[in-house]
């Protein structure tokens, strides 16, 4: 998680709660606080900030997780549309989440893309 050293402890075990459950009622009682105090401090510039980079950081964990385990995921679906004792009900559904990703990924590879020629425009 970022470093929340301009937060007090109340406030890091709010954000703590925010990002694991995502409850404001939750996050008010693990800091011991109301929901107005918490609220109040969502309107906080430090806080904010301090909550917009812990969710930050953890998307960017979970992106990291995707994309490690993405050829195991379409191996996964692959292996469901060539497998004898699939019923076509498995097979269908199996190609379309194939297809249905296609899109996405064509996107974000041709993003990636982009974002490399930019980086190599700005170094030289």
């Amino acid at each position: 998680m970022a470093d929340n050293v301009s937060l007090r402890p109340n406030q890091a075990k709010a954000l703590e709660s925010l990002l694991t459950t995502g409850n404001l009622t939750t996050a008010a009682e693990a800091a011991g606080v109301s929901r107005r105090t918490l609220h109040r401090w969502l309107n906080e510039p430090a806080f904010r900030l301090a909550l917009a980079t812990a969710e930050a950081e953890a998307l960017a964990a979970v992106a990291r997780s995707m994309a490690f385990n993405a050829d195991k995921a379409a191996a996964a679906l692959v292996s469901i549309l060539d497998a004898p004792e699939a019923t076509d009900r498995d097979k269908i559904a199996a190609a379309k989440a194939f297809l249905a990703s296609l899109p996405t990924v064509r996107l974000l590879g041709s993003i990636e893309g982009q974002l490399s020629e930019l980086r190599e425009a700005n170094n030289q």
